[in-house]
Parts: structure tokens; C-alpha cells; sequence
């Protein structure tokens, strides 16, 4: 029953890509956006900030990335939540080795 819910649901809201907003067969990003994404290099997406917390982040905050996250921020876009969600997290393992305290999105500057 479940599964015949879900296949009406991608039918009418079918899922899509985060980023430029192309239609896929599944959740996620699709594998154009994966290769451009704005990447940050290991030692430039980790910053100390005060107290000696360690934030890393794994995107340049520009281009499809910063568009993506105005679109799930302040236009409703809540079903990219999930595949932006599942990217940071496997950025985060993959790339930073779980050497930081914070995960965010974009480098924050050291006011922030």
C-alpha cells in the first residue's frame, strides 16, 4: 500500500534535482550538478572558529548552490531537504573524516 502512495506521489510531484530543478527517477541530485557543484577543497571548507570549534563545509556558497538553498530557504522547496541533506552528510564523511564540531552548508566567516 505504501509503495503505491509514494508512485502517486512522484507521479503528481515527481522528484527533482535541488539544484537546477530536472526532473529524476529518484530522490537526489542529479549526476550534471554532482560533477559542477562548487566544491571546497578539504582545508578551505574547514575553519576555526572562536572557542576552538572546527566548522567544516563542503560547497562555495554561489552559482546552483547558492540558488538551490534561496529555493529551499524561502520558496517552499522543502522536498530538497532530503538529498541536500544526504550530500552534506556524505561530504562530511567522505572528505572531512569527521574532523570538525559543525557541519554547515557554506564557509561562514569567522564574525558569523
Amino acid at each position: 500500500m505504501r509503495d503505491w502512495i509514494h508512485q502517486l506521489l512522484d507521479l503528481f510531484f515527481p522528484p527533482k534535482c535541488p539544484f537546477c530543478g530536472k526532473v529524476l527517477d529518484h530522490a537526489g541530485i542529479c549526476p550534471a550538478c554532482e560533477k559542477t557543484l562548487p566544491w571546497t577543497e578539504e582545508r578551505e571548507g574547514v575553519r576555526k572558529l572562536s572557542g576552538g570549534v572546527q566548522c567544516a563545509a563542503p560547497l562555495w556558497y554561489e552559482k546552483q548552490v547558492r540558488e538551490g538553498l534561496l529555493r529551499f530557504k524561502f520558496q517552499g522547496a522543502s522536498a530538497a531537504a532530503g538529498p541536500m541533506g544526504e550530500l552534506v552528510a556524505r561530504c562530511a564523511a567522505e572528505r572531512f573524516s569527521g574532523a570538525f564540531d559543525v557541519v554547515t552548508w557554506v564557509p561562514v566567516s569567522r564574525r558569523r
